[in-house]
């Protein structure tokens, strides 16, 4: 996998700097950012060159980084560490990796306890995950799982609240108790939360506008940071 940002990059040498395969800066160094990577590189022993127009890779445009892809953590690790506190975000079948990634530096930024994500039906674990968290997927655990309602059920069963996201919730988020811990649901662009995940929410909110304009809903990345904040 190849990284553009270097915020992504100096996360990766910072949590799990042997997973650094090598760092290219292009010929003329780069960003501030870019030389942090490079003295980083260069202090933990990580393989690094920078472009000439001699290198097989000048056409190349800009400075990047080969790493290793983040291993996921399994469900029941996700929950143990703070079973009792804190919030978690699950996403169901979210297809832009943009979105996801987003929800990511959010996770990170606000101290979300990790992401459970879905293997099918959503956007995978791509560079541009990476890259739009700008170093959130280093600083966040994440599960992978093959069936999001099994999990929830898991996590139910664990003592977590599941709380979803509905226009036409009665609820206000701003009423929402605060003090037990929550997984965040985080439904599908267009679709929203699927009908049985609702149905397994122990309480659903809306956020509500301020004003009557034309503009009802929000984007979900977007959604996901407003309920983050109000749950840290």
């Amino acid at each position: 996998m190849e990284l553009y940002n270097p915020h992504s990059v100096f996360a990766v040498l910072q949590y799990r700097p042997y997973d650094v395969l090598k760092v290219v800066l292009s010929e003329h160094g780069g960003s501030t950012a870019w030389r942090d990577v490079k003295e980083k590189a260069l202090e933990l022993g990580v393989p690094f060159s920078e472009k000439t127009r001699s290198s097989e890779n000048f056409r190349r445009q800009g400075s990047y980084a080969q790493v290793i892809e983040k291993k996921s953590t399994p469900l029941e690790l996700l929950i143990k560490e703070n079973q009792n506190q804190g919030f978690w975000i699950a996403l169901d079948s979210l297809q832009d990796p943009n979105n996801v990634g987003s929800i990511f530096r959010t996770a990170a930024f606000f101290g979300s306890n990790g992401i459970i994500m879905t293997k099918n039906r959503a956007a995978p674990m791509t560079s541009v995950v990476y890259d739009v968290a700008s170093g959130g997927v280093e600083a966040v655990e994440f599960s992978i799982e093959t069936n999001l309602s099994r999990s929830i059920q898991k996590m139910k069963d664990q003592g977590l609240w599941i709380l979803g996201t509905s226009e036409h919730a009665q609820k206000n988020l701003t009423q929402l108790k605060k003090d037990r811990p929550w997984v965040i649901v985080v439904g599908n662009e267009e679709n929203g939360i699927r009908h049985n995940i609702l149905q397994q929410c122990d309480e659903l909110v809306a956020i509500k506008s301020k004003t009557n304009h034309s503009v009802t809903s929000l984007n979900v990345a977007i959604a996901s940071a407003i309920i983050s904040a109000q749950l840290s």
